[in-house]
């Protein structure tokens, strides 16, 4: 059980927890987001606000950071995640375009951060193999 959770991406998690707040709400997705979560007063006596969409946007952000650290193992597991995660990009980005309450800033993120995982994942994937595996009988 715990090797099919492995091959899942991590980023569905921010995917779908913004789908669950963007189909009800639709269009006002943009204003929910862009509600105040917290303030800081700075040493500079600056107010820093930080609102929900920058909230989202951090967690997205460390799930990238563990999805790409999870795609530095070289197994099965690891590639099933990146084929998964092509699918994840090409819904999203589906989802981005044609449905209005996706048309957000932070969802677009969400989708290039996907395809940040792709990529990181498979070039990953081939700098690990190339030094696993001797090519043209060198033995390294």
């Amino acid at each position: 059980m715990l090797r099919i959770l492995g091959a899942i991406p991590l980023l569905t998690v921010p995917a779908l927890i913004y789908a669950v707040f963007a189909f009800p709400s639709g269009l006002t997705m943009t204003e929910g987001l862009s509600r105040e979560a917290f303030s800081l007063t700075m040493p500079s006596e600056m107010p820093w606000v930080f609102t929900w969409g920058g909230v989202f946007l951090l967690f997205s952000i460390v799930t990238l950071f563990i999805e790409v650290m999870k795609s530095t193992r070289a197994t099965a597991s690891a590639m099933i995640d990146n084929g998964l995660s092509i699918a994840l990009f090409i819904v999203c980005f589906m989802l981005f375009l044609l449905v209005p309450g996706f048309a957000t800033t932070e969802f677009f993120l969400i989708t290039a951060m996907i395809v940040l995982a792709v990529v990181a994942g498979y070039a990953i994937m081939v700098n690990t193999a190339q030094r696993t595996v001797p090519l043209d009988g060198q033995h390294r």
